[in-house]
C-alpha cells in the first residue's frame, strides 16, 4: 500500500512494504546491523555510533545504539523494520537502544531513549508490550499507539495520545494510563507521579506543531523508496523528496523548555 506523508510543508511518497523489504536486509553497515532508514531529512541531522559520526541524508540506514540528533532547523522521519515511524523535530536527541524484528514471526523488541526534544511515535507490527520509550524521568509503554512526546531540558516528559492507549510511568513505577485521544500526562521529575490525563497545555501544543501530521493517504502513483541499492549505499534522494515552494518552518523548535 502506498502512503503519502505530509510533514510541515514537505511531502514524501513511498511504499512502506517496499521500504521494509528493500532497506532492512539485516546485513551490516560498517560492521553494525541496520534497523531502519531515513525517509525524510531536512537540514542538519546526524548519527553517532561510538567514534563514527555522520550526517544523515534521505535513505541513510540507521543502526542499533546509534544516537540521532537534529539541529535547530533539522527534522527527520525514520522508518524501522517493523514499520514503526518516528518523526523527530528540531533540537532533539534520541538513542536507538534495542530494535530487533523477526518478520516471519512478526515479533521482536523495540526500545529507544529520548534525551530531549519533540517527537511523534507510530507503532509498527511488534507486540505492543515489546515497545518501550525511555526518557530521563519516565518510561512509556504502548498498546497499538500513536503519541506525541515532549522532553524538555530538565528531563520533564509530556505524552499526548493521538490514537490507541499509552502508559506513562515515573522511575518509581507509578503509572498513568491515557486512553482518550488528545489527552496528555506529564512526569516532571523521576520521583514525581504522572499527572492525571487532561488536554495538552497551550505551550505543549505549540511545540508539537513541529511534528504535526503525518497524515496518510493511498497514492497509486507514489514511487518506491529503494533505501539501499545492491552496493549497500543510499540512492539519490531527489526521487524521494519533493519540497513545496514555500520555506519549511518548524514552529516551536526553539527553547524546548
Amino acid at each position: 500500500m502506498a502512503v503519502l506523508i505530509k510533514f510541515s510543508g514537505r511531502k514524501v511518497s513511498y511504499f512502506l512494504s517496499a521500504l521494509i523489504v528493500l532497506s532492512i536486509a539485516w546485513s551490516p553497515v560498517n560492521g553494525q546491523q541496520r534497523i531502519g532508514a531515513t525517509a525524510i531529512v531536512t537540514n542538519s541531522v546526524t548519527g553517532t555510533l561510538g567514534t563514527d559520526f555522520r550526517r544523515l541524508v534521505v535513505g541513510s540506514p540507521v543502526r542499533k545504539n546509534e544516537v540521532i540528533e537534529t539541529g535547530p532547523k533539522g527534522t527527520s522521519q525514520i522508518i524501522f523494520a517493523d514499520e514503526t515511524v518516528l518523526t523527530v523535530a528540531p533540537l532533539s536527541k534520541v538513542v536507538l537502544d534495542e530494535i530487533v524484528f523477526d518478520p516471519d514471526a512478526r515479533d521482536g523488541e523495540f526500545v529507544i531513549s529520548v534525551a530531549i526534544g519533540v517527537m511523534r511515535f507510530i507503532s509498527g507490527s511488534i507486540a505492543a508490550q515489546k515497545y518501550r520509550v525511555n526518557t530521563p524521568t519516565g518510561i512509556i509503554g504502548i498498546r497499538g499507539t500513536i503519541f506525541d512526546l515532549v522532553v524538555d531540558q530538565s528531563g520533564a516528559t509530556t505524552v499526548v495520545l493521538r490514537s490507541g492507549i499509552v502508559t506513562i510511568s515515573n522511575l518509581a513505577n507509578v503509572s498513568q494510563v491515557i486512553s482518550q485521544p488528545g489527552q496528555a500526562s506529564t512526569v516532571s521529575s523521576s520521583g514525581a507521579a504522572p499527572t492525571p490525563p487532561a488536554p495538552a497545555s497551550s505551550s505543549v501544543t505549540q511545540k508539537l506543531k513541529a511534528v504535526a501530521g503525518p497524515t496518510t493517504t493511498a497514492s497509486s502513483s507514489a514511487p518506491t523508496l529503494d533505501i539501499l541499492n545492491a552496493a549497500g549505499t543510499p540512492p539519490v534522494s531527489s526521487q524521494v523528496v519533493t519540497e513545496s515552494t514555500d520555506q519549511i518552518g518548524m514552529p516551536g523548535s526553539a527553547g524546548l523548555h
